[in-house]
């Protein structure tokens, strides 16, 4: 449900300028603070759910996220959309800082890998799904209907959850908090993401943008020391300190970068593949929908992790490279991008079982809350370094540039698989 709304939003755009009156840089925040509101809440929640109960907070966001969604289907304006979406993107929160935790939590150790790679394959169908339904949708029911459609989704998973969901949260003494370097985490994500944004296309002045990137560095440096000095940090230093832990975060930020970016980069050939964007969405949809067949089927295959990394990292990097001289041709780019997909299906799973399975339990919705962070992360930098290529260099060299560049992270990520030690028990 988050991916296919993240996803599909965006897509209304064009109608919610014509119906708000409203200018694009107005607009851009229907996705913008769903964006900033999201990366900033995760790791918090995330830690408050380690303490007070994953399953009372993963149901409650459903509830928040399906009365968000029904009050943005009902917006009168356009800034009370924008604090809706907000809204919304909390109780995403809720359930996305708990999703790795739980399903880590109920599945047997042994089958951890294949789990995790259900779940990653639903949030790649939300993704696929959403570029493909989100334009009818919007010609056909107007721009309510993307909101409209998380309602009955929301109240599915409201039952289902409260029904199959176990109740787990660790006991400890109680805990100190850590609200300074909250602040200091959502101060850092805020200015940070607000940085790539005008890379992406926010108009935002020069000055204005050298001010973000100076608190993005004062404030990232003080959450450094800010969580080596605090009794109970948020982030506890000695948990990044475990390379199976901070690689691996590292690893699932790359690898949303690489999945995002050809989402970024191809549009624009449309028009010279002779296509309609209808029809080209179909041909991008072929990587989200290669990561979610792989994501699962790949992960019943029994394999050691790190060679499951090396194996998901080297098909990445092989499908880059062929996606080059596929470029001319929308048939061969599909197969290419269903390549580069099973590659990251393979791959990614495999690292956030291996994240996983080195986390104390104490802190598994942290960790997976900064799993799901990573996964923003890496979505925000791959979209605006795609856009900063297409803007310099224009459509055919952008995608180039951005095949070659997948190509050699994905080399790195076959260089971590091998170099991270295995999961510590």
């Amino acid at each position: 449900m988050g991916q296919l709304d993240a996803s599909i939003v965006t897509l209304a755009f064009p109608t919610l300028m014509t119906e708000f009156s409203a200018p694009l840089s107005a607009v851009q925040w229907v996705s913008l603070s769903y964006l900033v509101v999201l990366a900033v809440a995760l790791v918090p929640v995330g830690r408050l759910s380690d303490i007070h109960g994953r399953k009372r907070l993963y149901v409650n966001g459903f509830a928040l996220f399906a009365i968000a969604s029904v009050l943005c289907a009902v917006s009168p304006t356009i800034e009370f959309l924008v604090a809706a979406r907000a809204l919304q993107a909390l109780g995403a929160a809720f359930y996305q800082a708990n999703s790795v935790a739980i399903v880590t939590k109920a599945a047997p150790r042994n089958k951890l890998t294949v789990a995790l790679g259900i779940q990653a394959a639903a949030q790649a169908l939300g993704l696929a799904l959403g570029p493909t339904i989100g334009g009818y949708m919007v010609q056909a029911w107007g721009w309510e209907s993307v909101f409209w459609i998380n309602v009955p989704i929301g109240i599915i998973g409201i039952f289902t959850a409260s029904l199959f969901v176990p109740r787990t949260r660790e006991h400890r003494q109680k805990a100190a908090g850590d609200a300074l370097g909250t602040i200091l985490l959502g101060i850092t994500l805020v200015a940070f993401l607000a940085v790539l944004s005008s890379v992406s296309g926010l108009d935002i002045p020069w000055w204005l943008l050298a001010i973000l990137l100076l608190i993005t560095v004062l404030s990232g440096t003080g959450l450094v020391f800010r969580e080596r000095a605090a009794k109970d940090p948020l982030i506890p230093p000695a948990l990044l300190g475990k390379k199976s832990v901070s690689w691996g975060l590292l690893t699932a930020a790359l690898g949303y970068f690489i999945l995002f970016s050809p989402l970024v980069a191809y549009p624009p050939r449309f028009p010279e593949w002779g296509v309609s964007t209808g029809s080209g969405g179909l041909y991008l949809a072929a990587l989200p929908f290669g990561f979610a067949l792989f994501a699962v089927s790949a992960n019943f295959i029994a394999m050691p992790a790190r060679i499951r990394m090396l194996l998901g990292s080297g098909v990445v990097a092989v499908g880059a490279l062929l996606a080059i001289p596929a470029l001319p041709y929308p048939g061969w780019t599909a197969a290419t991008l269903v390549v580069i997909g099973a590659g990251l299906g393979t791959l990614i799973p495999a690292n956030n079982a291996s994240v996983m399975q080195s986390t104390p339990p104490l802190f598994s919705s942290v960790v997976g809350g900064m799993l799901n962070l990573g996964r923003s992360v890496g979505t925000s930098l791959g979209v605006a370094a795609t856009t900063l290529c297409l803007y310099f260099w224009g459509s055919a060299p952008a995608v180039q540039i951005m095949l070659v560049v997948s190509a050699a992270l994905a080399a790195v990520g076959s260089w971590v698989s091998t170099s991270t030690p295995p999961p510590e028990h």
